[in-house]
């Protein structure tokens, strides 16, 4: 892997927007680009605990920033050509390359949330390598929940309609990375969406659920605990209980330590 120069990399990144407009030659730039810095050593993980099945090409930062700043230029500048590059990016086998087709679903602009809807619904496959649905649903659909809540909501919630324990999975990480939106303040409807779920947790989705419960504890610890403390009142199962138990890492300590004897005394 060679060393970052920012006038080499400007350079090879202004002849890689060159291509802008024609995917099949964008695409084989980009993985030209990909190649010559790839440092495929390295580890990965991510706040999810999510980690990559499919092959890595472990970019320095400095290249993948660029590379996206200049994706946010050429998108604002002519966002038509954005969704059948990033159709073109997607089957790729590579993460990064899936990432810059993620990268390009959340820079175009909509008037119709349909177009983002259709390639959710294709890109979301049984066989997806699930370490890309956080940054689907936080990259990809920025201008989706932004413009869209309602239908980003009704979305996720045929999600958890579902009798595929993987889709329901998949919804909690959708809300998830939901409430990083920082529009979104319906939080007693999300916390009615799920109760049912939390009284009584599946096993096949208890890692998606906590990290969501762990996401609602970031944005709001108190009302999160109080929750949780209704629910452990009435319910006292061993996969709630292993479910507030995985969950507490998102709460501050006080709250744990009000959590952990409800957790205790229903054992």
């Amino acid at each position: 892997m060679p060393a970052v120069n920012p006038t080499r990399l400007r350079f090879q990144i202004d002849s890689l927007m060159a291509h802008y407009s024609d995917p099949a030659a964008f695409h084989l730039a980009l993985n030209n680009l990909f190649e010559l810095y790839a440092n495929r050593a390295l580890r990965f993980g991510d706040s999810t605990g999510l980690r990559p099945m499919m092959p890595l090409y472990q970019l320095p930062a400095p290249v993948s920033r660029q590379l996206e700043v200049d994706l946010e230029r050429v998108v604002n500048e002519d966002p038509e050509p954005a969704l059948p590059l990033a159709d073109e990016l997607w089957p790729d086998p590579y993460y990064e390359t899936r990432l810059v087709a993620i990268t390009l679903l959340g820079l175009y602009p909509l008037s119709d949330p349909q177009p983002i809807l259709d390639r959710l619904n294709q890109w979301i496959a049984p066989n997806l390598d699930l370490s890309l649905l956080p940054k689907l649903f936080s990259n990809g659909t920025r201008h989706l929940q932004e413009k869209f809540p309602d239908v980003w909501e009704r979305y996720l919630e045929t999600y958890l309609q579902s009798d595929d324990a993987q889709r329901v999975g998949v919804g909690f990480l959708g809300l998830a990375e939901g409430l990083h939106n920082p529009q979104f303040q319906n939080l007693p409807a999300l916390f009615r969406l799920i109760s049912p779920f939390v009284r009584s947790p599946q096993p096949e989705t208890i890692r998606e659920l906590a990290h969501l419960l762990r996401a609602l504890a970031g944005v709001s610890p108190n009302e999160t605990g109080y929750f949780l403390r209704q629910i452990l009142s009435v319910s006292g199962s061993p996969e709630l209980k292993r479910l507030v138990n995985d969950s507490l890492p998102g709460f501050p300590q006080e709250i744990q330590r009000e959590l952990l004897p409800l957790i205790s005394r229903n054992r």
